[in-house]
């Protein structure tokens, strides 16, 4: 599952002491749009929202292809299950456009930054020549990192760990992360989304 790159707004929020229905309302109130993502060892889940309405509810099981459902019963039954811990992360409004309509992505494993020498801007143009969808997602052992987003070769935006909102275009941004790419250490891997986008 993709996670926000930004701080969380609430983070390690135990399911057990939470009536999930209830907090989706709050956040809905306080922070108008963004996602839960409920994690625990059998199961993970996230929950996009905007200030009216559930954008869309992703399922996550191990060895299980991800599950797209709309309504929040699936998850309150989950909480009742298994025991959860729960953060929640804001996404701005044309963030959550973007975020809540992610397909399906196949992750490689953690790279090495320093293992072969290649920069975010040679990866960048290598996804623009094969037209690529999917995301580079960057983490460093200080814990900055980045998640930056392709579609069909084209840069559409990055989630970084100093950013707010979830999806920047900012070129500021984007050179700090190559900058630090370049210069810390650190994993990065490669999703590709395998539905939509192709």
């Amino acid at each position: 599952m993709i996670i926000p790159k930004e701080a969380p707004y609430k983070e390690r929020l135990h399911g057990y002491y939470l009536k999930f229905e209830n907090l989706v309302a709050a956040m809905q109130e306080e922070i108008g749009s963004g996602c839960i993502y409920c994690k625990s060892r059998q199961q993970a889940h996230m929950i996009y929202f905007n200030p009216q309405e559930l954008v869309r509810c992703v399922a996550e099981e191990q060895g299980q292809p991800p599950r797209i459902y709309h309504q929040l019963g699936d998850v309150i039954q989950a909480f009742k299950q298994h025991p959860f811990i729960v953060s929640v992360h804001y996404l701005d409004n044309r963030a959550i456009a973007f975020w809540g309509q992610l397909p399906p992505h196949h992750q490689i494993k953690d790279l090495d930054t320093k293992a072969d020498g290649v920069s975010i801007d040679i990866l960048a143009a290598r996804f623009k020549a094969d037209r690529f969808s999917g995301f580079l997602d960057i983490s460093f052992v200080d814990g900055e990192g980045g998640l930056l987003f392709f579609l069909k070769g084209k840069m559409v935006g990055g989630s970084y760990s100093w950013g707010q909102g979830g999806l920047s275009r900012r070129e500021k941004d984007y050179r700090r992360l190559a900058a630090l790419f370049e210069n810390q250490q650190g994993k990065h891997s490669i999703g590709t989304f395998i539905s939509a986008y192709r």
